[in-house]
Protein backbone atom coordinates (compact mmCIF):
# COMPACT_ATOMS: atom_id res chain seq x y z
CA UNK A 1 0.00 0.00 0.00
CA UNK A 2 1.36 3.39 -0.96
CA UNK A 3 1.38 6.14 1.66
CA UNK A 4 -0.30 9.41 0.83
CA UNK A 5 1.65 12.67 0.66
CA UNK A 6 1.55 14.68 3.89
CA UNK A 7 0.01 17.77 2.28
CA UNK A 8 -2.79 15.72 0.73
CA UNK A 9 -3.67 14.19 4.09
CA UNK A 10 -3.48 17.59 5.82
CA UNK A 11 -5.81 19.21 3.30
CA UNK A 12 -8.26 16.30 3.42
CA UNK A 13 -8.34 16.42 7.22
CA UNK A 14 -8.85 20.18 7.26
CA UNK A 15 -11.66 19.83 4.70
CA UNK A 16 -13.39 17.17 6.79
CA UNK A 17 -13.13 19.30 9.93
CA UNK A 18 -14.46 22.35 8.08
CA UNK A 19 -17.46 20.37 6.80
CA UNK A 20 -18.23 19.13 10.33
CA UNK A 21 -17.96 22.63 11.82
CA UNK A 22 -20.11 24.12 9.05
CA UNK A 23 -22.80 21.47 9.60
CA UNK A 24 -22.79 22.16 13.35
CA UNK A 25 -23.09 25.90 12.83
CA UNK A 26 -25.74 25.56 10.12
CA UNK A 27 -28.01 23.28 12.15
CA UNK A 28 -27.18 24.72 15.61
CA UNK A 29 -26.43 21.17 16.71
CA UNK A 30 -24.77 20.07 19.95
CA UNK A 31 -21.69 17.93 19.36
CA UNK A 32 -21.17 15.29 22.02
CA UNK A 33 -18.30 13.47 20.35
CA UNK A 34 -17.76 9.75 20.19
CA UNK A 35 -17.14 8.18 23.60
CA UNK A 36 -13.66 6.67 23.67
CA UNK A 37 -14.68 3.89 26.04
CA UNK A 38 -16.67 2.12 23.30
CA UNK A 39 -13.46 1.25 21.49
CA UNK A 40 -11.42 0.57 24.65
CA UNK A 41 -13.84 -1.55 26.61
CA UNK A 42 -17.00 -1.36 28.62
CA UNK A 43 -17.40 -0.01 32.11
CA UNK A 44 -15.19 3.05 31.70
CA UNK A 45 -16.70 6.48 31.25
CA UNK A 46 -15.17 8.97 28.83
CA UNK A 47 -12.97 11.56 30.49
CA UNK A 48 -14.55 14.53 28.75
CA UNK A 49 -17.17 15.40 26.18
CA UNK A 50 -17.28 18.43 23.96
CA UNK A 51 -20.57 20.29 23.85
CA UNK A 52 -21.09 23.28 21.65
CA UNK A 53 -23.83 25.71 22.62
Amino acid sequence: METKPFKLVAVATANKLARIVFALMRDATHYAGTPAYHSIGKGREPESRVTMT
